[in-house]
């Protein structure tokens, strides 16, 4: 069952008693994503979630903005960029325990386990029990392109040197 499945299995049991926002799914088609797009489009017919697709960069911090809360169930990520820039936006964030999510989210974010019943319990904290995690406003993030490209330069700089020190 998807992350997306665990949030219309959640509305379906709270609606009558809780007023739940529509989920808005941002982002463009993925690999071996069929399953998703059918739960989508049942979803989105139901009035549940709306999907907008891909956004360009330039429309997001609008969205995150508008948002009462961001989600990102994601169970394996990168770098966690969307929790940065939502909490960038001042947008309080619920995402999934790994450790990418919490570098970005740091101490201003809703951690919950990547499975469905940890899923389940965020939503109930905060749509049943109307606790959102404190939001910074963006006070405390440091990160930008530059900073993280200037990273990326210095960790590529000290391989490539250690590299050429063993290599002789």
């Amino acid at each position: 069952m998807c992350d997306l499945e665990t949030y219309l299995d959640f509305r379906a049991h709270h609606a009558t008693d809780t007023e739940l926002p529509q989920s808005v799914v941002i982002g463009g088609k993925g690999w071996n994503d069929e399953d998703i797009l059918r739960i989508l489009g049942s979803a989105e017919s139901s009035g549940g979630v709306r999907r907008l697709g891909y956004v360009d960069q330039e429309d997001l911090p609008a969205l995150y903005s508008g948002a009462d809360v961001f989600y990102m169930p994601s169970r394996y990520e990168g770098f966690g960029m969307p929790i940065l820039e939502a909490r960038k936006c001042g947008t309080s964030v619920v995402c999934s325990d790994v450790p990418a999510m919490r570098e970005a989210g740091g101490k201003f974010a809703l951690y919950h386990p990547p499975t469905r019943d940890g899923i389940r319990k965020a939503l109930e904290q905060v749509h049943v029990r109307c606790s959102l995690p404190n939001s910074d406003s963006g006070q405390a993030v440091d990160w930008s392109w530059e900073f993280g490209a200037q990273q990326l330069k210095t960790l590529l700089q000290t391989t490539a040197q250690r590299g050429n020190r063993a290599s002789k």
